[in-house]
Formats: C-alpha cells, structure tokens, sequence
C-alpha cells in the first residue's frame, strides 16, 4: 500500500456541507488529517484514482492535490502520531 498525502485549498467557504461529504470520504478511505486541511492515507489506489474520486467533492474554485510520500519524509507538532501514518 503507498502513502499518499492529499492536499486542499478550500476557496468558497458558501458550500460547507459539500465539505463535510468530502471530510466524510477522507474518514471513509481511512485518511488521517496531519495539518488544517491535509491528509494522510494508506491505499491501493494510484493518485489519479484518489484525485478522481475526491474532485466531485470540491467547488471549481477549489484547488486538491494527491501525492504520493516518499519513505524518507518528516513532519513537526502533526495532529497525528507520525509513527502512526
């Protein structure tokens, strides 16, 4: 399974409940939050599966990044145990 990070850049703060069904398909896939509005998870699907799946989730004026973590990756005062991800 790879680690992906996945990133969002929430710009039309009009429509929160589309944000909650996206935060509710982060929780879903097992996505833990690490910083204000990115996650960690743990999965078999490339980047462009998870981008696809979650892109319906956000606004047009949104911007989302998926990208996988190398090993080698390190992080300060996270809102998860690092070991953990």
């Amino acid at each position: 399974m790879a680690l992906y990070l996945i990133s969002c850049d929430l710009r039309s703060y009009t429509t929160m409940n589309q944000y909650r069904e996206l935060f509710g398909a982060l929780h879903a896939l097992g996505a833990q939050r690490v910083l204000l509005s990115e996650w960690f998870v743990r999965c078999d699907e490339t980047s462009v599966a998870l981008r696809d799946r979650l892109q319906g989730l956000v606004d047009s004026q949104d911007r989302l990044l998926v990208s996988e973590v190398a090993v080698n990756w390190a992080g300060y005062n996270l809102f998860i145990d690092m070991d953990s991800a």
